[in-house]
């Protein structure tokens, strides 16, 4: 009797301590979500908001025209950089390109004949880098501050833009402006050389969408872009701004696959509801001229590249689509009228 008494009153001061135990947990919980359903007291002003409420209410045409373009500009160079880096790095890790998304095929295309721009606007911006999340980065002097440099930036927002700047400092209307003059520039130097050697190979230009999409059945009479002369390869690289450095042809095969998978990703796409910023952007990517062209001749000008390059039975062969444009562009000569 004594032994089951015992027994009996250590059960019961168990389950009244479980119980106490499950009602402090309860109380703990429901305290930490009182609190945190208060309202937070609200957050006074950092220093920098501070500083641009009194600009843009004492000097707002610097405020909107200079201010906003470097910090903006800014805040999207870094962004690019940052994300170019980690597709660079999961590429070398085995993510195949087909996996990439638009933003990140854009960024693969655009960034390395932006780079030394870039690098420039960084060192003299000072925007802050971070090394761990940048990998290995082409030059450590990538952290170097420049006293003042925003300064020198200054009147290159003003007078040099296009030279200066890159697109992450643009207007819509400058990347209109400076990607149609970019493309005629690089017609009038680029694609006559490149459009007069495949003349030796029985090619004429320029060709329609049609002439291209026979001609990718049979590509027999295309040459080889690495078995070019030197000056052939150098005009065919900067056509595209590639730096005709030892292996350009290689990176141009990149920049054309990489294309390639932009077609068909947009190939999916309601080209009706694309703006026109999105559709400058789209022929600048493929160096297609799209000056004096309405939003509809665009679109239909990228649909009838579209059908070309992933409309057939297999994709356009990547020699083809590297000649394409040239192809399509003729032996034109074309000067640009010279912008900022």
């Amino acid at each position: 009797m004594l032994v089951r008494s015992f027994c009996g009153r250590a059960f019961v001061m168990k389950a009244v301590r479980a119980d106490f135990q499950n009602y402090r947990l309860h109380s703990l919980r429901l305290l930490s979500t009182q609190t945190q359903d208060l309202p937070k007291a609200p957050q006074p002003p950092g220093l920098m908001k501070r500083y641009e409420d009194w600009l843009e209410s004492n000097f707002p045409k610097y405020y909107h025209r200079v201010h906003r373009v470097i910090v903006d500009g800014s805040k999207s160079t870094l962004k690019d950089i940052r994300l170019y880096w980690n597709v660079r790095k999961d590429m070398r890790n085995g993510r195949p390109i087909s996996a990439l998304n638009k933003e990140e095929l854009e960024v693969l295309i655009q960034c390395p004949n932006e780079m030394v721009h870039m690098f420039w606007l960084v060192v003299l911006l000072q925007i802050p880098l971070i090394p761990q999340e940048m990998g290995k980065m082409v030059f450590t002097t990538i952290l170097v501050v420049v006293p003042l440099g925003v300064y020198v930036i200054v009147p290159a927002i003003i007078f040099l833009p296009r030279l200066i700047l890159t697109r992450h400092f643009w207007t819509p209307d400058q990347r209109e402006e400076f990607w149609s003059y970019t493309i005629k520039e690089r017609q009038g130097r680029h694609y006559r050389p490149v459009a007069q050697a495949l003349q030796e190979h029985s090619i004429q230009s320029p060709l329609t969408y049609e002439d291209l999409s026979r001609l990718a059945v049979n590509t027999d009479p295309l040459p080889d872009p690495r078995s070019l002369s030197f000056l052939e390869k150098y005009h065919l690289c900067r056509a595209y701004g590639i730096l005709p450095t030892f292996g350009c042809i290689d990176r141009l095969e990149r920049r054309t696959i990489a294309i390639q998978a932009h077609d068909l990703i947009i190939a999916k796409e309601n080209l009706d509801d694309v703006n026109a910023a999105e559709l400058h952007k789209y022929m600048h990517l493929r160096q297609l001229a799209f000056w004096g062209k309405s939003d509809s001749e665009m679109r239909e000008s990228i649909r009838r590249w579209l059908n070309f390059s992933t409309g057939g039975k297999a994709n356009a062969p990547l020699t083809l689509l590297m000649y394409a444009p040239i192809l399509l562009g003729g032996i034109k000569e074309e000067k640009p009228n010279s912008v900022g």
